[in-house]
């Protein structure tokens, strides 16, 4: 973070045009059966114990509620 701060500032600093885009891809693990993606995680690139286990806490419990005035409810 600090990288992109410093260089959005000097790129301000020498009258540059400065501009950052973030991307959340967060709903698209949603999209694909979890299974499958581990499964293909693991045998395509080699990821085994702790960092696959990343991967499936990520995964598998994660939690959505919506609040609206105070109010906040689980699916």
């Amino acid at each position: 973070m600090l990288r992109v701060i410093n260089d959005i500032l000097e790129a301000l600093d020498c009258g540059d045009l400065a501009a950052l885009a973030l991307l959340d891809l967060s709903a698209a693990f949603d999209m694909v059966d979890h299974t499958v993606l581990i499964r293909r995680v693991e045998m395509s690139h080699d990821i085994h114990s702790t960092v696959l286990e990343w991967f499936l806490t990520y995964l598998e419990q994660r939690m959505q509620y919506v609040r609206f005035r105070g109010c906040s409810c689980t699916p």
